[in-house]
C-alpha cells in the first residue's frame, strides 16, 4: 500500500472511495514550543460512530486533558458531557461538509458523552515530554464487508401517540451472510421529521423505534455507508367514535343498550358502570333493571392510550292505568320521530301556523336528533326533557300514546323553541308560540295548564305565556286508544340555520301513558362542551350541560403543564370565560356538572 502525509492548519474532512486508514499526528515540544511530546492517534470513520461514550483520562503527570467531539449538523443540540448539553455554538463547521466539530477542555478523570445521533470523540492530554491520543471508542464492525442493505416494516401501519418499532433493516455481506454490529441510520421525512440510528444483531437486522407524535404518512430512509433503503408507514390517529340506542325499563320488563362503535382498528374493549355497582364487559347490554345513568368506556387495543365513554340513561316507566288520579308524562326525547316533509318559509316574522295542515303518519320515519342546535344558541330543557335539534323552514316532530280514558282528564305543556312552534294533539291546535327572540328558548319556559271544564292557566305557576292557548276541553282533545302529540317548528335565518326545542306534556287524572313503540334513544353521548368561539383571543362561552335549578358548575382551566390558570363557578347555562390575559397557546378546560367531567381544549391565538 501507500501513505500520504500532510500538516493542515484547520479542520478537515476526509473522503475515500475504498477502505483506508486514517492517523492524526501531533508533533513535539521542538515543532511550535508547546509543552508535548509526539503521539499519533486512529481516527474512526463516520461508520463506526456511537452514540454514548465513556473515558477517562490519566490520574496525573499532564496539565491538560482534551475532548475533540464531531457531529453530524443536525446533532450538535443534543450532545451532552458530562450531562449537560454542549451549546451549539461550541461547535465550528468542518470544512464544507455537515460535520461540525467542538474541543473541550476537561479535569483528570472519567467523562461520559452521550447524543442522540452518532458522534466521533477523541481524548488527548500534554504534558511535561509527555502525551497521549486515542479515540474515545467506537464501533469495531466490518463496515467494509456490508454489500446490501433491505429496508422492511413490520406493518404498513401504527398507532399515533405510541413508540412504535416498525422500521426493520436488514444487512448482508457479498455472501448474503448478515452482519452484525454495523450502525444504521434512519431518517424520517414526513408528519414525523426526526432521524436516528439502530444497530444490526447477529442476524443482521437493526430495528428503528420512534414516538409517532403525529398521524399521516412517514418515509422512512436507512443507511449505511453508501447503501439506502425507504419506505412508507402510515400513522393511523385514534379515531374512536360512539352511538348507542337504548329500550327503557317498561312495566318492569327489562331495558337493553345497543351499543355502536366505528372507527377501531383492532376489536375493542368495553368496560360497563352503572347503578348499583352493574359492571359488565360486553357490547351491547340486556336485562337491565335498575333505571339510571350506564356508562360505557371503550378502547382500542391498537393503541396504548385510545378509548372514549358514552353515557346512556335508562328510565323506568310505567304504562298503563285506569281508575284513580295518575301522573303520567311525556318528554322530548330520542323517542320521537320526524316527518320527511319540510315546508319552506320565508324570513318574515309574522307566522299564523300550517293552519291545522299536517304530514301524513307515514311520513314520520326520521329519528329525532337530541341535542342543542349550536354552541351559542342553548335551547334550555324544559325539567326532564331533552333538547331536540330542528333544521330550516318548517319541520315536524311525531310521538303516539295511547290512553284507556278520557274522562276528567287535565294536561300542562311547557315548552322552549328556537324560533316558533305549535302544538297538535290528534290534529287539533293546543297551542301555539310565534315571539321571537331568546325569551322563546330561555327560562321561565312557556307553561300553561289546561283544566276539565275548558279552562286555561296560562302562564302556569309564573311561567311565560303561550300566543295561543285552545279553550277545548281535554276529554274533547284526547281519546280513548291511540293518541298523536305533534309539534310543528318554524327556524329562520339563513338555509343552513338550525334551531330546536324542549317539552313536557304531564297528563293527570284518569288513563295511562303508553308508548306506541318501543322507546329507543341515543340521547346521551360521550361528554362534551361547546365552546365558542375555539379558537379566540382569550374571551369564550361555555354552553353547560344539565345546569338544573340549583346545579352550581365548577369551571377549571389548565395549561399544557397542568398548572391551574383559571377557576370560576357557575349557576346558569352559559358561562363567560375569561383568559386573555394569557399568552397564546393551547389550554384546557375541566368542568365538573353534578359529578360527571367534561373536558375540551381551547385554543388562545
Amino acid at each position: 500500500g501507500q501513505f500520504f502525509e500532510k500538516i493542515y492548519a484547520m479542520s478537515i474532512e476526509i473522503v475515500s472511495t475504498k477502505p483506508i486508514v486514517v492517523a492524526q499526528f501531533s508533533n513535539s515540544s521542538g515543532y511550535d514550543g508547546v509543552t508535548s511530546d509526539p503521539f499519533m492517534m486512529l481516527i474512526p470513520p463516520f461508520e463506526q460512530y456511537l452514540g454514548s461514550y465513556t473515558l477517562s483520562t490519566p490520574a496525573s503527570g499532564f496539565v491538560g486533558h482534551y475532548l475533540n467531539i464531531v457531529a453530524p449538523s443536525g446533532g450538535i443540540a443534543s450532545v451532552e458531557l458530562d450531562g449537560s448539553f454542549i451549546p451549539s455554538s461550541d461547535f465550528a463547521q468542518i470544512g464544507s461538509s455537515s460535520f461540525f466539530g467542538a474541543t473541550k477542555l476537561v479535569a483528570a478523570g472519567t467523562h461520559t458523552v452521550k447524543s442522540s445521533f452518532p458522534v466521533g470523540v477523541h481524548s488527548y492530554g500534554f504534558g511535561s515530554f509527555d502525551s497521549y491520543g486515542y479515540p474515545g471508542g467506537q464501533s469495531l464492525s466490518e463496515v467494509a464487508s456490508a454489500d446490501s442493505l433491505q429496508l422492511s416494516l413490520t406493518t404498513g401501519i401504527a398507532p399515533q401517540g405510541d413508540t412504535v418499532c416498525v422500521a426493520e433493516a436488514t444487512v448482508l455481506d457479498s455472501l448474503n451472510q448478515p452482519l452484525s454490529g454495523i450502525r444504521v441510520d434512519f431518517s424520517l421525512h414526513g408528519v414525523n421529521a426526526m432521524s436516528g440510528f439502530a444497530f444490526t444483531d447477529s442476524l443482521g437486522v437493526a430495528t428503528y423505534c420512534y414516538l409517532a407524535t403525529n398521524a399521516g404518512f412517514d418515509t422512512v430512509k436507512a443507511s449505511t455507508g453508501g447503501l439506502s433503503a425507504t419506505g412508507v408507514v402510515e400513522i393511523l390517529p385514534c379515531a374512536l367514535n360512539l352511538s348507542a340506542t337504548f329500550v327503557n325499563i317498561i312495566n318492569g320488563s327489562p331495558g337493553s343498550i345497543d351499543l355502536t362503535v366505528t372507527g377501531n382498528v383492532a376489536a375493542a374493549t368495553y368496560t360497563w358502570t352503572g347503578p348499583n355497582g352493574f359492571a359488565a364487559a360486553t357490547q351491547d347490554l340486556s336485562g337491565l333493571t335498575d333505571s339510571g345513568t350506564y356508562k360505557v368506556v371503550v378502547r382500542d387495543p391498537f393503541f396504548s392510550n385510545c378509548k372514549d365513554s358514552l353515557y346512556v340513561t335508562v328510565k323506568d316507566t310505567t304504562i298503563g292505568g285506569g281508575g284513580g288520579n295518575c301522573d303520567v308524562t311525556c318528554l322530548s326525547d330520542g323517542s320521537w320521530s320526524k316527518s320527511t316533509v319540510v315546508s319552506q318559509t320565508n324570513n318574515s316574522g309574522i307566522w299564523m301556523g300550517v293552519q291545522g295542515v299536517l304530514p301524513a303518519a307515514a311520513t314520520f320515519t326520521d329519528p329525532a336528533v337530541v341535542g342543542q342546535p349550536y354552541p351559542w344558541v342553548h335551547v334550555t330543557p324544559v325539567a326532564g326533557a331533552d333538547p331536540i335539534k330542528t333544521g330550516h323552514s318548517i319541520t315536524y316532530f311525531r310521538k303516539t300514546f295511547n290512553l284507556t280514558t278520557t274522562s276528567g282528564i287535565e294536561a300542562r305543556f311547557r315548552m322552549n323553541v328556537d324560533d316558533q312552534a305549535e302544538i297538535y294533539v290528534n290534529g287539533q291546535l293546543v297551542a301555539r308560540l310565534v315571539g321571537m327572540g331568546r325569551a322563546n328558548y330561555r327560562n321561565p319556559y312557556h307553561d300553561a295548564r289546561f283544566y276539565g271544564a275548558g279552562a286555561v292557566d296560562n302562564g302556569y305557576l309564573g311561567g311565560d305565556m303561550f300566543d295561543f292557548t285552545t279553550n277545548a276541553t281535554m276529554s274533547s282533545v284526547f281519546q280513548v286508544g291511540t293518541n298523536e302529540l305533534i309539534v310543528v317548528v318554524r327556524n329562520l335565518g339563513k338555509v343552513k340555520d338550525k334551531g330546536g326545542f324542549s317539552m313536557r306534556m304531564d297528563l293527570t287524572g284518569c288513563g295511562g301513558l303508553i308508548p306506541k313503540a318501543a322507546i329507543v334513544s341515543n340521547d346521551h353521548t360521550t361528554p362534551h362542551l361547546d365552546l365558542y368561539p375555539n379558537p379566540n383571543n382569550g374571551e369564550f362561552v361555555i354552553a353547560l350541560p344539565s345546569m338544573e335549578k340549583g346545579t352550581v358548575a365548577q369551571i377549571r382551566v389548565y395549561d399544557m403543564n397542568g398548572r391551574l390558570i383559571a377557576q370560576q363557578e357557575e349557576t346558569s347555562e352559559m358561562a363567560e370565560v375569561n383568559i386573555s390575559g394569557m399568552t397564546s397557546g393551547v389550554y384546557f378546560v375541566k368542568v365538573n356538572v353534578n359529578g360527571i367531567i367534561y373536558t375540551e381544549k381551547v385554543i388562545r391565538q
